[in-house]
């Protein structure tokens, strides 16, 4: 089995559960890193933040490297009242600022791929996730192309499009699983709060992704 991790800026936690990579390869400025861990290849992209980058580095695993599923784990902003480090697995993820309602028959923030708002990660994969870890909590995601910073726009989140957490990568990776057919799997981490913004970020960034990298262990394993 491979196995394909997105990750965006979270790479150093990564690097220091499972140290060097068997191989390194350069796809311009997007970098892959095989593993072997618990006897499968694990194949790591690291895209950087953003919906672009991260959908060319999904992309790449599917296509070039053959994953047969994609995990991705990260750091997310909290749009209610979650604590930092808190752990949770998305059950939909919601590309916030899409709207092609002005031409299409959808409604704002929704893809014709899809019967509503809400893309589905792969339920399989969740109820799997909750098993080896119970206290996960599910959410909905909320995916743009901005660090939201300000308490105000986190609450209108929340209320807009019943979301509980916001990155800035996670439509681009289920889009893109789903169009491949292939599927994911999203573990978050809390690395600001709802009343927190990037300084709480920048100070918590690193201890959120090792927390996060410890269950992501137990499923690349349970797989």
């Amino acid at each position: 089995m491979n196995i394909g991790i997105m990750v965006a800026v979270e790479f150093d936690a990564f690097y220091t559960l499972y140290g060097e990579p068997i191989e390194k390869y350069e796809h311009g400025k997007i970098e892959i890193y095989k593993y072997n861990i618990h006897g499968k290849n694990v194949f790591v992209a690291n895209s950087s933040a953003g919906q672009i980058r991260a959908t060319i580095a999904t992309t790449l695993l599917l296509e070039l490297y053959k994953c047969d599923i994609i995990l991705n784990y990260g750091v997310v902003g909290a749009l209610s009242t979650q604590d930092l480090e808190a752990l949770a697995v998305v059950e939909n993820v919601v590309y916030y600022e899409w709207d092609t309602s002005g031409i299409d028959p959808v409604e704002k923030g929704q893809f014709e791929l899809f019967d509503s708002i809400y893309i589905p990660t792969t339920k399989r994969l969740m109820e799997m996730a909750l098993e080896i870890d119970p206290k996960l909590e599910k959410v909905n995601l909320a995916s743009g192309e901005k660090f939201v910073d300000d308490p105000a726009e986190k609450q209108n989140l929340k209320k807009t499009w019943n979301c509980d957490i916001v990155d800035m990568e996670g439509a681009g990776i289920a889009i893109t699983c789903h169009i491949y057919g292939k599927e994911f799997l999203m573990i978050k981490a809390v690395s600001d709060t709802l009343a927190g913004g990037a300084n709480e970020f920048l100070e918590n960034l690193s201890k959120a992704s090792r927390t996060v990298t410890k269950t992501l262990d137990k499923i690349i394993e349970k797989l």
